[in-house]
């Protein structure tokens, strides 16, 4: 997802044991916008605040295995972040303490292998079966490259499980790859979000392509509006519900996260030449989305926020 060194609305880490590679950093903080102070969005749902942004970038930089972050997953309490590469690793970042500001200091980052179904370790580097570009948890993500996790790959579109987190000598995938036949190459998996359980069953996995299919027509308009599509998967049955998401002005879809009581945020991003890059957050609330699964339909997300380069 990323282009090099990374972007992080930032938070925190714990380190794991196990086999990993230690990175160092150089890191530079970033205004929400530039020459401004402001650091609010106010939007009907509320108030949205920045807390820190932070570009990093490997000290080593010559065979630096630190790619551009694809999608990360963050503590409740603040207390940890995991990210995925898409170079096809995790990255377990440690923060340093609070400062009197409010902010962090990456202090290191340790890199852990991801390994296929068979037990060998997924090749590192761009493109190829390596590119991962989503990443969620069953549940909440407590810290320690610890839980069961999710990751969505483009190119050879699939979806593989962790179940041991960072330290898993195996993944599963899941059969869901059919699904993804018409996404582009390049237009995958980005986003993607395991629902927390509720009642004790199981949440649904859900998953949207990036760019519209290559078959589902029509899927643009005059206007500029694309239709996307999104898929709810029920691993325990292996039954699946379809969905489409709406969007426009050359932004795409490229992360998710739950709320408590069911709500979402969707992350969507544009990026063109000429303009640079561009960030909305959409909201979709539980009764948008269980209605939208139930009937095939098409999810219009509110646009709580928008941020682009040449707003500064």
């Amino acid at each position: 997802m990323s282009p090099s060194s990374a972007l992080l609305v930032a938070l925190l880490c714990t380190p794991a044991a196990g086999q990993s590679t230690v990175v160092h950093l150089n890191q530079w903080e970033l205004p929400l916008r530039n020459g401004s102070r402001e650091d609010t969005i106010t939007s009907s749902k509320g108030t949205l605040k920045h807390m820190q942004t932070l570009r990093l970038q490997d000290v080593a930089t010559n065979g630096s295995r630190f790619g551009g972050l694809s999608s990360i997953i963050v503590a409740p309490n603040g207390s940890g972040l995991l990210a995925i590469s898409d170079r096809g690793a995790f990255e377990d970042m440690s923060l340093g303490s609070l400062t009197a500001d409010g902010e962090y200091n990456v202090t290191e980052v340790r890199i852990y292998p991801m390994h296929d179904p068979q037990g060998y370790i997924i090749p590192f580097g761009t493109g190829g079966q390596g590119d991962a570009e989503g990443l969620t948890i069953n549940g909440y993500y407590e810290g320690g490259g610890g839980g069961e996790l999710y990751v969505s790959y483009e190119g050879d579109h699939r979806v593989l499980k962790f179940p041991n987190g960072v330290e898993s000598r195996r993944s599963t995938r899941l059969n869901v790859s059919y699904l993804f036949a018409h996404c582009p190459s390049n237009g995958g998996l980005e986003a993607i979000l395991k629902q927390r359980p509720t009642a004790g069953v199981d949440g649904l996995l859900l998953m949207l392509c990036e760019e519209p299919s290559n078959s589902s027509a029509p899927t643009t308009d005059p206007q500029g509006r694309i239709v996307l599509p999104g898929w709810a998967y029920n691993e325990t049955s292996e039954d699946v519900k379809r969905f489409y998401l709406e969007s426009d002005d050359l932004f795409h879809p490229t992360d998710m996260a739950e709320l408590n009581g069911g709500d979402m945020m969707i992350l969507f991003r544009r990026f063109v030449p000429t303009e640079g890059n561009g960030m909305r957050i959409g909201y979709v609330t539980k009764g948008e989305l269980d209605q939208a699964m139930a009937v095939g339909g098409t999810l219009n997300p509110q646009i709580i926020a928008e941020v682009r380069t040449r707003d500064g």
